[in-house]
């Protein structure tokens, strides 16, 4: 069952280190329609068929620690941006459409943090709730908090431990998916094929095996309100939801045996 989220500055006795953090001043910005990460944004009509959409993301944070400065002594204060991604989208008609969203990479920008890498490329065929095709890069079938995402998590930290799927970056990879909403939003399942990166080079990746990946979920309340197969961390209490799911991943490695992980 979803829950209002809210944040609460920590006990100074429960984490001593830690003075003061003041996290998401914009961290529900997100105004792109188009992406499968966002509920608004700015609409362009290139016809009668054809639209444009584009916005924006950021979370950004500020922290205050005890002796964290470099002479042991001093507090350090931290400015930082957690997630910055530029959302793009396009459809002509009801059927083709096409997702493409970047994001600056994590780190120092010395150490070549301020890059900025491709998140998503995705073709769209959308041809009814009940089925529909994506073909590029996304987020294959997984659990819940991998479908859903640092911007619609309920904590601010994103459970990245939890969501441990090989990927190239950010939890997507290259492939196709199939997906659909039947019976109204109840049931959704999506099943796909993907590359199969590997967190090292030097792991079963090297053999070039397909991975499989597969997600069925029904929905026992209300119909999960994000769009295609992808989740939500939270809605507000706007929502009721209560899912039953099942999500698996599977690829044969160069010595036969099976890899498999599922929630």
């Amino acid at each position: 069952m979803q829950s209002q989220k809210s944040r609460t500055e920590e006990n100074s006795d429960r984490l001593p280190g830690l003075r003061k953090t003041a996290a998401g001043v914009l961290g529900a910005l997100s105004l792109a329609a188009a992406s499968p990460y966002v509920a608004a944004g700015a609409e362009i009509k290139m016809g009668d068929d054809a639209t444009f959409t584009a916005g924006i993301g950021l979370r950004t944070s500020f922290t205050s620690k005890e002796n964290g400065a470099p002479d042991g002594t001093s507090n350090s204060n931290d400015f930082a941006i957690e997630n910055i991604r530029l959302y793009l989208g396009g459809s002509y008609g009801k059927v083709i459409k096409a997702t493409f969203n970047t994001e600056r990479t994590g780190g120092s920008a010395a150490s070549g943090g301020d890059a900025v890498r491709v998140l998503d490329a995705i073709a769209q065929f959308e041809f009814d709730p009940a089925f529909n095709f994506w073909m590029g890069r996304m987020l294959p079938p997984s659990d819940r908090a991998n479908l859903y995402g640092p911007f619609y998590a309920l904590p601010w930290s994103y459970p990245g431990v939890a969501s441990n799927y090989p990927n190239i970056a950010a939890g997507r990879d290259n492939g196709a998916t199939v997906w659909g909403k039947p019976f109204d939003g109840k049931l959704v399942y999506s099943v796909g094929v993907f590359e199969g990166h590997d967190k090292s080079p030097t792991l079963a990746g090297a053999s070039d095996k397909l991975l499989y990946a597969g997600r069925l979920a029904f929905n026992i309340l209300d119909p999960e309100p994000a769009p295609a197969y992808y989740t939500g961390g939270w809605y507000g209490g706007s929502k009721d939801i209560l899912t039953v799911a099942v999500a698996g991943i599977s690829r044969r490695t160069a010595s036969a045996r099976w890899q498999r992980q599922g929630t």
